[in-house]
């Protein structure tokens, strides 16, 4: 069996082509925001939230649909003004002195239902809203709403009964009466990793305890990845998070869907043998065979808990994009802007005022002085173009505001607008009180009063505000 989930020193990115997705998704984005405004309406007063996985209902699972949930519900919370976005540092504190939004969705017929609850950070529940989704308007935004390796509800479900099962194989007992808390989760926060990312397991107890870790693959095959060859040290101090591994790594590869991980843990030491562990492997694609056996025994009278959670492995679709916009005003601005944001995120940067090249994370690009314009060329992953997440590729978390003269022809003014982000490949709706567009890697909106009133939604990182504000006043043909 070729494996997926190798403790590794290195990693190999794959490319695939993907054609973006059309338009459908203007009236779902404002189903999905109505539900968010009706959770902050019941919330009362402001509440710090967390935006945990939304879930197919009686599973532990995400699918695409839940990435895209995950991400459109995250913007709408921090463009409310009402819920207060946690920070992204969730995924290695935990913190449990805030609120959550959880939900979960459920086939019924030809639409998909959308339950959504907020909760306080006390867990009480505050308030729920509910959408639902047409199957149409799934395909035409190519979003799958069952896991990709799974064909049917009711075949996810019958997945998570196996994992479970695993547990009465693996010999661990029924919890008893006395106990202690364990807690794991990903570094994802839609606990989705793309083809050649890294996982990180945080782990966290209210008691002092010993654990092990054993990876669920996609056809509920069980072995022990931790501890490993390389580190035996599996204690966990209580009330202090922990973070494996620490001399591998985890790296996502195919096949393909929704795998998970099982943390068994004890108040007395768990034995274990290098037979149960997964080797450590230099190269990917090794194939291995697997364990179902698991010894869990521990001392008698020994308390042992457990905790497990699912994540899901998808393909690496890259989209390439090559946007022109006029060159700006002022090229070393341009350029310290660049190195600015991408110091600040943690990425790199070669260039000048000519030309340069920039990456940071899975996202890559350059960008190039051609005459009067500025060439700028694009390679993401498909989450990107059908917004899965809060990227750090584009500015969806802080909107950028700007307003302009009235056009005395705004009737004009909205129609330059139609053709000139038509000329572009781009999407406009829109008459001369308002309207929405989407062009050149910029999303955003208008209303029209006594003057022009433009909100961007989202645009290429390295674009600067005023380089954006430019490129749309161009559209309504205004200096």
């Amino acid at each position: 069996m070729k494996k997926k989930f190798l403790l590794i020193g290195f990693l190999v990115f794959v490319s695939t082509a993907f054609v973006t997705a059309g338009d459908s998704a203007a009236d779902l984005e404002n189903r999905i925001e109505a539900a968010v405004a009706e959770l902050a309406a019941a919330a009362g007063a402001p509440v710090t939230v967390a935006v945990y996985p939304i879930l197919l209902i009686d599973s532990e699972t995400t699918s695409a649909l839940s990435r895209y949930l995950h991400g459109k519900i995250a913007y709408f919370v921090n463009k409310s003004g009402k819920l207060l976005l946690s920070s992204s540092t969730i995924i290695s504190s935990r913190n449990i002195e805030q609120g959550s939004i959880e939900g979960v969705y459920a086939e019924l017929g030809n639409v998909i239902d959308v339950t959504l609850s907020l909760f306080s950070a006390s867990n009480k529940n505050i308030g729920t809203a509910n959408f639902k989704i047409t199957k149409p308007e799934l395909e035409d935004l190519h979003i799958e709403w069952l896991p990709e390796n799974r064909v049917t509800q009711t075949a996810v479900q019958l997945q998570d009964k196996q994992i479970d099962a695993l547990l009465v194989e693996a010999a661990v007992p029924a919890v008893p009466a006395k106990t202690f808390n364990l807690d794991a989760w990903p570094n994802s926060e839609s606990y989705t990793y793309v083809d050649g990312e890294k996982m990180q397991i945080n782990l966290r107890s209210d008691k002092d305890c010993y654990f092990k870790v054993y990876y669920v693959d996609a056809e509920n095959n069980m072995q022990l990845i931790y501890p490993n060859a390389t580190t035996g040290n599996n204690f966990l101090r209580a009330n202090t998070i922990r973070t494996i591994p620490d001399t591998t790594e985890y790296v996502m590869e195919a096949p393909f869907g929704v795998e998970s991980i099982l943390v068994i843990a004890s108040d007395a030491r768990l034995p274990y043998t290098t037979g149960e562990m997964m080797p450590v492997q230099g190269v990917r694609g090794m194939s291995q065979v697997l364990k179902n056996a698991a010894n869990t025994a521990s001392a008698p009278g020994a308390i042992i808990v457990e905790k497990r959670f699912n994540y899901t492995v998808v393909p690496k679709n890259i989209v390439e994009e090559v946007l022109s916009y006029p060159k700006p005003d002022n090229m070393n601005e341009f350029v310290q802007a660049i190195q600015n944001t991408l110091k600040s995120e943690g990425g790199t940067f070669t260039g000048n005022e000519q030309a340069g090249t920039f990456s940071v994370g899975a996202f890559k690009g350059s960008y190039r002085i051609q005459g009067a314009s500025l060439t700028v060329s694009l390679q993401h992953p498909i989450e990107e173009s059908i917004g899965w997440g809060v990227s750090k590729t584009r500015s969806m978390s802080n909107v950028f505001n700007f307003s302009f003269g009235k056009p005395e022809n705004i009737q004009a003014a909205v129609e330059t607008v139609r053709n000139g982000i038509s000329s572009k490949g781009g999407l406009f709706s829109g008459n001369t009180q308002k309207g929405e567009f989407k062009a050149s890697g910029i999303t955003g909106k208008y209303e029209v009063a006594d003057n022009v009133r433009v909100s961007i939604i989202e645009k290429p990182f390295i674009l600067t505000n005023n380089l954006i504000e430019k490129e749309v006043k161009k559209f309504f043909g205004v200096k």
